[in-house]
């Protein structure tokens, strides 16, 4: 009976202590899977728009946009587009520090001085993302299609 009742709270702590580890390392390993862009309404142009990145993380994490690139779809494949024979300019602010995103946060793009002004049609644009956790850098890139009428 002694030994039923051993083995019993055993088993319960260590079903605690699995719940515990689980739980830990859903709070301290952002997932990619678990983050969502979209394009804010009406800030869609052919020069530049506005980017929601929604963390659902269960912490706040630095999902910074470092860089993109921008696809057009000809019907069959996805061509790059080109990018203008100037110096680019990024418009993205060199940070710092890296803030915190525990929910969402907006970015402007303007992509006008690296790709001019885009013509009518579905495009793609791949944000990059230099990911690091635990020592690890990851570059993560997300596509968000859109289209130009």
């Amino acid at each position: 009976m002694k030994k039923n009742i051993i083995l019993i709270i055993a088993l319960i702590l260590i079903i605690i202590l699995l719940s515990v580890w689980i739980i830990h390392l859903q709070l301290t390993n952002p997932n990619w899977n678990k983050v969502n862009i979209s394009i804010k309404d009406n800030t869609l142009t052919y020069t530049g728009a506005t980017f929601i990145i929604e963390n659902k993380n269960l912490i706040a994490t630095d999902y910074l946009i470092d860089d993109y690139n921008i696809y057009k779809n000809d019907g069959n494949n996805w061509i790059q587009v080109p990018e203008l024979a100037t110096n680019r300019i990024d418009n993205l602010t060199p940070t710092f520090s890296e803030p915190k995103i525990l929910y969402t946060y907006e970015e402007f793009l303007s992509w006008e001085d690296t790709y001019g002004e885009l013509d009518s049609g579905t495009y793609r644009i791949d944000l990059i993302f230099n990911s690091q956790n635990k020592g690890i850098d990851t570059k993560v890139i997300i596509p968000v299609e859109f289209t130009l009428q």
